[in-house]
């Protein structure tokens, strides 16, 4: 077991710069039920989406003796990286994921598990696969109001649902991570409301 670490306000946790303490309380939760069995794999920070491509427009410009055109930007393009990929195992999924269809029906039990996973029609013994974006108990960035319409962006154009996590609640509706139970500084227990 390894400290979490502070270096000009990132967090580094095996070497890995985390933007958050919550993305390796997630990191821990994965690392788990990786153990388990219930996943297969993890990616942090997997390949960033474009949604929108950066809108271009030439402009002209004149002068007494030529006309030139010349790139314009109005606004950058809309990407987005979620924190975590997640490939389920069978037994993850069956615990874990609350598994929708291709036309949003869902396939489980009417109880909402803590994530969610879209089956793939065409190739429906696929892996099953879902995306989290990890959140603290407190969005200083306007993240609250940003996450939800960027939600609804990605699920549009792309048709993956990303599941928003505060680690502490999915904590205590699930498990506690072995490694969370000792404070981020391994020097004590860590207490636990």
């Amino acid at each position: 077991m390894k400290k979490i670490k502070t270096i000009d306000g990132k967090y580094y946790h095996n070497g890995i710069k985390h933007a958050s303490k919550e993305e390796i309380y997630f990191r821990w939760f994965c690392d788990d039920l990786v153990k388990s069995g219930h996943i297969k794999y993890f990616i942090y920070q997997p390949d960033q989406w474009e949604l929108i491509a950066k809108p271009e427009y030439y402009w002209v410009k004149k002068n007494i003796k030529s006309e030139t055109e010349k790139p314009g930007n109005l606004m950058d393009s809309l990407k987005y990286t979620p924190d975590y990929e997640i490939t389920w195992s069978k037994k993850g999924v069956e615990k874990y994921v609350y598994l929708l269809n291709h036309e949003n029906i869902s396939v489980h039990s009417k109880r909402r598990k803590p994530f969610v996973a879209i089956s793939n029609k065409c190739y429906p013994d696929d892996a099953l696969t879902s995306y989290v974006d990890v959140k603290g108990t407190y969005g200083q960035h306007g993240d609250d109001v940003k996450f939800p319409v960027l939600q609804k962006i990605i699920y549009y154009i792309k048709f993956i649902y990303v599941e928003k996590i505060i680690p502490k609640k999915l904590f205590t509706k699930t498990f506690y991570p072995e490694r969370y139970l000792l404070t981020d500084g391994l020097t004590k227990k860590r207490k636990i409301n």
